[in-house]
């Protein structure tokens, strides 16, 4: 029975995670312009929405984990250079929180082993199967640093350490530091505002996409998921 349990959780490892569904820009309650560059944020606030995105969102309150899905489009006429560990979240008495990197964000909230599950003649436990899984997880969904090019739209999520007693994110902004082609700094400061402590109220979003880039809507743009766990690249329809 053991075992058999080991083979599922296994077989449930070696899957990709699914798709995020990303929503047109217009719907993001935080975003700004620089430009032909946009930046929206979704903070995953409560657990209720973060569950559908990770296994270990019920920990998340407990480990201070927040994660945070950003969406940039790019409609100018060069590329644009992203690196997330540049992205800064100040609190309004001015502390600021760097990006976690994912198996950092993962450390948090990862399941402890037992001593007897290392020993070589037992294999990997269950919890340890789990544990891998959940990693894959949390640097699948990662926005890894990219160049998005013009007429395209990258996505992924970034993962902030807030205070576990902190339940009130108002007045708290997220400062994200874009390179463009000619090496000028694109600096964007979107102040974010919601609650921990709250259930989620969650807007109506398009339809994913699968992993194969199929249309998120008829007629709509393409999401194609980033090799490497490298994030979404969201391509529009050809005129």
């Amino acid at each position: 029975m053991g075992k058999g349990w080991l083979a599922v959780l296994l077989a449930a490892g070696c899957a990709s995670p699914a798709a995020v569904q990303t929503q047109p820009m217009q719907s993001y309650e935080f975003k700004q312009a620089q430009g032909r560059v946009q930046v929206a944020l979704d903070p995953y606030f409560q657990v209720d929405r973060a569950r559908e995105v990770f296994q270990t969102a019920e920990q998340f309150p407990e480990a201070g984990l927040l994660p945070v899905q950003v969406v940039i489009e790019n409609n100018s006429d060069g590329e644009v250079q992203v690196d997330p560990f540049e992205f800064r979240l100040v609190r309004p008495n001015g502390q600021q929180e760097g990006t976690l990197p994912p198996g950092d964000a993962f450390t948090l909230v990862r399941k402890a082993v037992g001593a007897w599950a290392l020993l070589p003649i037992l294999g990997q436990s269950a919890v340890g199967i789990q544990n891998d899984q959940r990693l894959k997880e949390f640097e699948a969904r990662a926005f890894r640093e990219t160049k998005v090019q013009p007429g395209q739209v990258a996505s992924g999520f970034v993962y902030f350490r807030v205070s576990v007693s902190d339940a009130n994110l108002a007045g708290s902004r997220v400062v994200c530091a874009l390179r463009d082609a000619g090496g000028k700094d694109l600096s964007y400061d979107i102040p974010i505002a919601g609650r921990r402590d709250t259930p989620a109220q969650v807007a109506p979003g398009v339809k994913a996409a699968d992993t194969k880039g199929t249309p998120i809507s008829p007629g709509g743009p393409v999401k194609i998921e980033g090799t490497g766990g490298k994030g979404v690249i969201i391509r529009s329809p050809t005129p």
